[in-house]
């Protein structure tokens, strides 16, 4: 009974051709006897079955370029302040008894 067979029946793998065997770091033919390894040690390699793969890991390698930048307006350029509104000078004096004249006298 080949070695692949054996090794898939105690593992409960339907396929033996997914088993991977490997000795000293060589990998095994399915064909190979036990007799002709060197060491008695043996790797085996399960591979797991498909399954889909979610969340964001499965974008981890995608990276995409970086955000534009908004373009920046010109600087202003440096103007003079507004000239501040001159004191006007009071045309209607009054005197005691004097009627209030101008548009928004009140009359007291």
């Amino acid at each position: 009974m080949q070695l692949h067979v054996k090794l898939a029946a105690l593992e409960c793998i339907e396929e033996p051709a997914q088993l991977v065997l490997s000795c000293e770091g060589m990998l095994l033919a399915h064909d190979s006897l036990v007799s002709t390894l060197g060491s008695a040690e043996l790797d085996l390699t399960v591979p797991l079955l498909g399954g889909k793969v979610h969340g964001s890991l499965a974008h981890a390698g995608n990276v995409g370029p970086n955000a534009e930048g908004r373009e920046e307006g010109k600087e202003k350029e440096d103007r003079p302040c507004q000239a501040p509104h001159p004191v006007q000078p009071q045309l209607c004096q009054r005197g005691a008894g004097l009627r209030s004249r101008g548009p928004n006298a009140n009359s007291t």
